[in-house]
């Protein structure tokens, strides 16, 4: 697992930078169904536990834009589950 930056860039992949945190970017592969969709899991990331990310949000890391799609919340981390953005978005 390797420790890079994280970039927080709340509802909108192409928010602002929030906040900017480290954190353990992990290779991972599962699927999710969401609405008779199929998501492709390729990242997930373990992280203290941070406000700023909800469901609702992305982030940024290794220079790529991720939607957040699973959180769990353990007592004193998390681990977030990423789907890369087929079209990536230019941050601001």
């Amino acid at each position: 697992m390797d420790d890079i930056s994280i970039q927080i860039l709340g509802n909108s992949p192409t928010n602002v930078t929030q906040k900017t945190i480290n954190g353990g970017f992990q290779q991972f592969n599962t699927t999710i169904e969401i609405d008779n969709f199929s998501f492709e899991i390729s990242k997930r990331i373990f992280i203290d536990l941070e406000t700023l990310i909800d469901m609702d949000g992305y982030i940024e890391a290794e220079n790529k834009v991720y939607k957040i799609l699973h959180i769990k919340e353990f007592s004193d981390y998390m681990e977030v589950w990423l789907y890369e953005l087929t079209r990536q978005p230019e941050v601001i």
